[in-house]
C-alpha cells in the first residue's frame, strides 16, 4: 500500500484572536519541509520505522509519499503516524490517495487504511 497526501493547513478566522499557523502549512512543494513533520516511532523511541519510503516531492511532485513495509493499529501495536502538533483553530484541505504498491488501484487486503486524524493527544 502506498499513501500520497497533499495537505494545506491554514488558520481559520474566528471571533477569537487569530492563531498564526502559517509555519504549519505545507503544500509539499519543498522537500526540506519533511524535517518539520514528526514521526510517532521517533517520538516514542520505539526504533520501529515502518516506512519503506517517505518523501516530499521526490516520488511525486507536490505530494508527501508514504509506503509502509507492513504496519497495523491494533491494541498495543502502533501503525505509521506522521504528524504536527497544532493548538488553536485550524482548517485542513487535503487530497489523499491510497493505492497498492504498484499504484494501479485500491489496496486489496483487509485493513489497508490511510487518512487524516485530528485528535487530542493523551
Amino acid at each position: 500500500m502506498s499513501c500520497l497526501i497533499a495537505a494545506d493547513l491554514h488558520a481559520q478566522q474566528t471571533g477569537n484572536q487569530r492563531d498564526d499557523l502559517k509555519q504549519l502549512s505545507d503544500d509539499f512543494e519543498d522537500a526540506s519541509t519533511l524535517k518539520q513533520w514528526s514521526r510517532i516511532f521517533q517520538t516514542e523511541q520505539s526504533n520501529a520505522d515502518q516506512l519503506e519510503q517517505f518523501d516530499i516531492g521526490k516520488t511525486k511532485p507536490g505530494w508527501m509519499v508514504m509506503v509502509p513495509y507492513s504496519s497495523t493499529w491494533y491494541m498495543d501495536y502502533r501503525g505509521v503516524l506522521v504528524y504536527k502538533e497544532v493548538k488553536g483553530d485550524f482548517v485542513v484541505t487535503s487530497n489523499i490517495r491510497v493505492a497498492r504498491r504498484g499504484g494501479d488501484g485500491a489496496p486489496r487486503s483487509n485493513y489497508s487504511l490511510a487518512g487524516l486524524m485530528i485528535r487530542t493527544p493523551r
